[in-house]
């Protein structure tokens, strides 16, 4: 967990090393010591990981302790990365919605009004329907969704499972997350992976980054288009469509401003069509912009139940 304030940030001018939750860490820019910053770390500093941080201009002390016993305020961006995850590991939607609400309310009494709070955690059903509910939690609390959701609405992608048979669990439901090639992880890490014999080329991540009423979104502007279209966050892998000659990817959609008729949808999931050199030059999280069906057009992929999109060559 890390929590700090603006001045530290833009002084500090680099990455900021967020770690796990086993004890609590202040941190603090030499140029503002007197505008400390809060960060969550393993108990022990004798580790891969720590060896792989890069240089930064903050420094850090470390302290053990739960992290949630710590109530700094006042902060201007409030990081939780790879940390709540590990708190509870139920799949149950019940117990998943009512620990979301609970950090929601605690990363929210870390932030001053206008602040930004950033959550990722590692791109499994379980971890994108928490934070799928934290969204909703903090939007509750008057957040913005800032990425990678192109819209405020409800999730339409919100991962867990469905309805358990017999005693395992029910089948995944489709989840937000995005994948990374890993060749630009620092080389201690990669090292550690393979000798762990794990190799990693692909991380697959779910995150959120939300911002109080007066921060401005960061999606680029678009000119109005002459016929109404939709942003779309692509999500999945590209994949092959009936016949194999097309290929599709899923997204999360809104319409561009102006750009949807009356009584449309605005938001929710698409599944975006073209060739699979289209399809698979597009990288993981791309926003793109792409024509909406004409009223009377719209088809829903029969498996899905996604808007159907065709995206141009």
């Amino acid at each position: 967990l890390f929590a700090g304030r603006s001045g530290d940030a833009g002084r500090a001018g680099g990455a900021i090393p967020v770690r796990g939750p086993a004890s609590l860490a202040k941190a603090a820019s030499p140029a503002n010591a007197a505008s400390p910053a809060k960060a969550a770390s393993p108990a022990k500093a004798a580790s891969p990981a720590k060896a792989a941080l890069p240089e930064t201009a903050w420094t850090i002390q470390k302290e053990r302790g739960d992290f949630h016993a710590v109530r700094p305020s006042g902060e201007a961006l409030v990081c939780a990365v790879n940390v709540l995850n590990e708190e509870d590991e139920r799949h149950d939607g019940a117990a998943i919605k009512r620990r979301a609400e609970r950090e929601g309310r605690f990363l929210a009494s870390l932030a001053k009004e206008g602040a930004v709070i950033f959550l990722a955690e590692p791109g499994i059903p379980r971890n994108a329907a928490f934070l799928a509910e934290t969204r909703a939690a903090l939007i509750g609390r008057g957040y913005r969704a800032l990425a990678p959701c192109p819209h405020n609405g409800v999730c339409p992608f919100p991962g867990g499972y469905g309805a358990a048979r017999g005693r395992g669990r029910g089948e995944k439901r489709k989840w937000c997350h995005f994948v990374f090639d890993t060749s630009s992880a620092p080389e201690s890490l990669l090292r550690f992976s393979r000798r762990a014999g794990l190799p990693k080329e692909r991380a697959a991540l779910s995150f959120l980054f939300a911002g109080g009423k007066n921060v401005p979104a960061e999606h680029p502007a678009v000119p109005l288009p002459a016929r109404p279209s939709i942003t779309v966050r692509i999500l999945s892998d590209s994949f092959p469509l009936t016949g194999g000659r097309t290929y599709g990817r899923y997204g999360c959609f809104a319409a561009v401003p102006g750009g949807s008729g009356h009584g449309e949808e605005t938001a929710g999931a698409a599944l975006v069509t073209g060739s699979r050199k289209t399809m698979e030059n597009l990288p993981s999280g791309a926003l793109v912009t792409v024509p909406r069906p004409e009223t009377g057009e719209a088809r829903r992929d029969a498996k899905s139940g996604a808007l159907l999109v065709a995206m141009p060559e």
